[in-house]
């Protein structure tokens, strides 16, 4: 789950969090968290960017303020859903379905020859 703060939340978070891992700065945060600094600056800097709350110590729950609460694949699913809108607008329906079947057909045989035969020299 990702949620959304408030800014002074999220600045609360940035303190709260380098006091309880022992750091001074974000990059050794980054470091303390194994994520990559830049994912680590948006968190704080940029208002419009969700938190993983499983990143959040239980301890710091209580003290923020969520705007809102995503699930983690919802970027995608609602990329997904434009996709299909525009799709169907643009080729129809059967074709759609046609292109979808295709697909499927494809994914299909190429498991196949992955999961063929196989031998192992001993």
């Amino acid at each position: 789950m990702r949620v959304l703060l408030s800014p002074q939340s999220k600045m609360q978070l940035r303190k709260d969090l380098q006091e309880f891992y022992g750091v001074k700065t974000l990059q050794e945060l980054s470091v303390k968290l194994g994520i990559p600094y830049g994912n680590i600056e948006q968190w704080f800097y940029n208002k419009r960017r969700y938190v993983p709350f499983e990143r959040i110590p239980k301890e710091l729950h209580s003290s923020l303020i969520i705007i809102d609460r995503q699930e983690d694949n919802w970027g995608r699913v609602k990329g997904g859903k434009k996709t299909i809108s525009i799709l169907l607008q643009k080729y129809g329906k059967t074709v759609l379905r046609q292109r979808q079947l295709n697909g499927a057909r494809k994914s299909q045989e190429l498991r196949e020859q992955r999961t063929g035969a196989f031998s192992v020299d001993v």
